[in-house]
């Protein structure tokens, strides 16, 4: 599997109850990204993907379901059973630091260079990085 991950200076994936993937700009990046494939999500991160529906399927065992190739899009924790599945880690990062209280275990991508790296204008932040690990 694939993960997506978005992530602030430290690692943070949600503060204080909230989310720090929430930017418009990014949702449409990870469309693009999975192209004709699904993307595997929690029903609680359904609202970031409403206008693409037909692209999403959401499910409380969403990792469990998801198969080598699929793209999984994680905003909390338990994902850490399932790391010797993940093929490649898409991270997005916002550049800022949150008061995060739930983590990305950055270990995962091993000290790795990204295969890809680039920046653009999200829709709520000036500058969102956008790095792709291959494990």
């Amino acid at each position: 599997m694939n993960i997506i991950v978005c992530v602030d200076d430290k690692f943070g994936i949600s503060f204080m109850g909230r989310r720090v993937s929430r930017d418009r700009s990014v949702t449409e990046d990870i469309i693009r990204t999975v192209r004709d494939k699904k993307i595997y999500i929690h029903p609680d991160s359904a609202v970031l993907f409403s206008d693409f529906s037909d692209k999403v399927i959401a499910d409380d065992d969403f990792l469990d379901k998801a198969e080598t190739g699929d793209y999984c899009c994680i905003e909390n924790d338990g994902y850490e059973k399932h790391i010797k599945n993940i093929e490649s880690v898409i991270l997005y990062k916002w550049n800022r630091r949150y008061p995060a209280d739930i983590f990305f275990d950055a270990s995962i991508i091993g000290g790795k260079e990204p295969t890809k790296t680039y920046n653009f204008k999200g829709n709520s932040h000036e500058k969102i990085t956008k790095e792709v690990y291959e494990l």
